[in-house]
């Protein structure tokens, strides 16, 4: 096992390097006492609207990282990128164009909460614990993961070793952007996949220094390289009902991506999109395409007003949070899939109740 990690240089401004004042947000989850401390990003526009530039920080950093990854170690043809929902779609998405950006041919999955056809499996500690993963179009070569933080790494463990072993694969890359896992867990991690015969490389932006956040416990997963590694996971035979998505071809929680498809925007637009949910991987490709707007992410991640990273909190619809409505800018465009239908309108309402100019975004093909 090898571990790269790469410590961003402090440059203040929206335009400079990584910097972990500016761009790492230690946060308390509420009601989860088991573990009250989390930590969130400023690409994943959960805390904050965020501009092009700020994502485009992030590529460079994760750039950087990928060509440290693949000094002497050519990938295995072809990768498949792999992001877990809701934090992984906006790590992955990027991961997965920087790859192509240099002419590695490699898919892109992403896993999903709803309905749909693929390896379903369980993230214990997650407010939404089911997910399923859709299966690649090719036999891939190698896994990369890529993870927004590795916390115990116990989902990733288990989702590593059932991989590989329904998909035949024993070459693992994981990309995440801050490990707090102390170093015991680390080489549990290690031993576990080394026992399946899984070569994996840990790749890492931020700084090992923030597992020492002050806030945060420490947990102590119990990891079993004795269970065999094709249990509990299995193919579902749930159908995706088309009428919950928009665009299901061109999503990689239905489908293996290789050179994505962009929805397009009804006219030039400016202000903030609002993305609900899944629907946020649409929300940064319109970014990535169109520089004058922002993107801001209404998430199901329930954390604490703290007067510092979070001055306000909206609840929408009884599940999903809106913060630091004071950073939109307006014009607001609300996008959600067919599916999220209720909780886009009842975004609406909560912010022309504010006096927030908002509508729904409307997309085409």
């Amino acid at each position: 096992m090898t571990y790269t990690e790469i410590i961003p240089a402090d440059v203040p401004g929206e335009n400079g390097n990584l910097c972990p004042e500016k761009d790492i947000f230690h946060l308390c989850r509420e009601n989860n006492p088991r573990r009250r401390s989390a930590v969130t990003f400023s690409c994943l526009g959960k805390l904050e609207s965020v501009r092009c530039a700020t994502f485009d920080r992030w590529k460079r950093s994760l750039r950087s990282l990928v060509r440290q990854a693949l000094k002497g170690v050519a990938p295995v043809p072809p990768p498949l990128v792999v992001g877990l929902t809701e934090s992984g779609i906006i790590p992955s998405a990027l991961l997965h164009g920087i790859l192509g950006e240099n002419g590695i041919d490699a898919e892109w999955i992403c896993s999903t909460r709803r309905a749909a056809p693929g390896l379903r499996f369980t993230e214990s500690h997650s407010h939404g614990p089911d997910h399923v993963l859709p299966l690649p179009c090719r036999q891939p070569g190698e896994l990369w993961f890529a993870e927004d933080e590795i916390t115990t790494g116990r989902t990733l463990l288990n989702l590593c070793r059932r991989l590989c072993c329904h998909l035949a694969v024993s070459r693992v890359r994981i990309f995440a952007l801050a490990d707090m896992r102390p170093p015991g867990l680390r080489a549990a991690f290690d031993r576990c996949t080394a026992a399946d015969g899984i070569r994996t490389s840990v790749h890492v932006l931020m700084p090992s220094v923030l597992s020492a956040d002050p806030g945060r416990s420490e947990p102590v997963p119990q990891f079993s390289p004795d269970v065999p590694a094709c249990d509990g996971i299995f193919t579902s035979g749930e159908t995706a009902p088309v009428s919950d998505w928009h665009f299901p071809d061109i999503r990689p929680a239905l489908k293996s991506q290789t050179a994505p498809r962009c929805p397009v925007l009804p006219r030039r637009e400016a202000g903030t999109i609002l993305a609900v949910g899944e629907a946020v991987d649409m929300g940064l490709s319109l970014i990535q395409k169109t520089p004058g707007l922002r993107l801001h992410h209404l998430t199901l991640s329930p954390w604490e007003i703290d007067g510092n990273h979070i001055l306000n909190r909206i609840g929408v619809g009884g599940r999903y949070f809106l913060y630091n409505a004071h950073t939109l800018r307006p014009p607001i465009h609300i996008l959600n899939d067919p599916v999220d239908e209720p909780f886009g309108r009842a975004a609406l309402c909560e912010l022309r109740r504010k006096g927030l100019a908002a509508e729904p975004l409307r997309l085409t093909l």
